[in-house]
């Protein structure tokens, strides 16, 4: 018995240790997110240069129409690189895939500012945490969880990026996106198209939500800190993009998070670009008609925020 123990605590190391080495050859490889790798693939693959991209999670794929914004800014192409779940972590390495393992060169990177880290017991084993945790940005990571002081997640970390080095992941996705989404469209998929329609109909039995929201947003007396560890590996990114000659600029997208309050707190501390429709005062955002559930908008609400997004990024791009 204790020889299989042993045996079996060797073959584990040497797994690991193999689990390295591929990621120390393919740092930014991606292979629990299918969506997410068609796209960078095409990427990867295509004769195009865009020169705007879109890197996030839903409220980036499924809210920026590509074609609205190339129309109003001109002489652009753009494209949308988001993916549902899509946290900070993977959109960095995202991000990072594109600077190095791509041949676009890019003017802008629009990156969704986002601060979602905690792993849970729900995603841990899920894509949105399964090309977060590994050599690239986990010393970041825990810098970042040891300043928090939070114990917890230092511990879940180190085993997120345990089993990630294992490549271990129950809900690998296998749903299948047309050509249409990932090249005709630039990457934009609307919710509508999505088969979420459960979560439109719970929308309309309880309309008030959205003004629960709006009111727990504004009623936040919380004093939210800046993590010192955040900001510098938002300095990192920026650099990373200043040598390609890219312009970095940061997203808040609307609708508002009833917690968005956390992010607004980096807009006087980071010397990066940030464009914030976060604001409650965008009434267009929280109108049903625009909406398609709680956290995002609907087709129409997607081409207003398209609409406003690209006049601020032409402002910025052609100042």
């Amino acid at each position: 018995m204790k020889n299989f123990i042993v045996k079996l605590m060797v073959f584990s190391f040497i797994l690991f240790g193999i689990g390295i080495i591929i990621q120390l050859i393919y740092p930014y490889s991606n292979y629990s997110n299918p969506y997410l790798k068609r796209k960078t693939n095409y990427l990867s693959e295509t004769k195009t240069n865009f020169d705007v991209i879109f890197i996030g999670s839903s409220r980036i794929n499924n809210q920026i129409d590509c074609k609205i914004v190339d129309s109003l800014i001109g002489k652009t192409k753009s494209y949308n690189l988001g993916s549902n779940a899509s946290f900070f972590l993977e959109s960095e390495n995202t991000l990072k895939y594109i600077l190095n393992e791509t041949q676009q060169k890019p003017k802008v990177i629009v990156l969704e500012l986002q601060q979602k880290f905690n792993v849970t017991r729900v995603n841990l084993f899920s894509d949105r945490n399964y090309n977060a945790h590994n050599l690239t940005n986990f010393p970041f990571i825990l810098k970042y969880h040891i300043e928090k002081k939070n114990i917890k997640q230092i511990g879940m970390s180190f085993f997120s990026f345990v089993v990630n080095n294992f490549h271990y992941n129950k809900t690998l996705h296998t749903k299948e996106y047309s050509d249409i989404i990932i090249k005709s469209q630039a990457g934009f998929s609307p919710l509508e198209n999505e088969n979420q329609s459960e979560r439109h109909t719970k929308l309309l039995n309880d309309t008030l939500e959205i003004q629960r929201r709006v009111k727990k947003f504004e009623n936040d007396s919380r004093e939210y800190k800046v993590s010192n560890a955040f900001v510098n590996e938002m300095y990192i990114l920026n650099e990373l993009c200043k040598r390609k000659n890219i312009k970095l600029i940061l997203l808040i997208p609307a609708p508002l998070e009833p917690d968005g309050k956390e992010l607004t707190v980096y807009k006087d501390k980071l010397k990066i670009p940030i464009l914030d429709y976060s604001s409650p005062k965008l009434k267009q955002y929280y109108q049903i008609k625009n909406r398609f559930d709680y956290g995002h908008l609907n087709t129409k609400g997607s081409e207003l925020f398209s609409q406003q997004l690209a006049n601020d990024l032409k402002k910025i791009i052609y100042k």
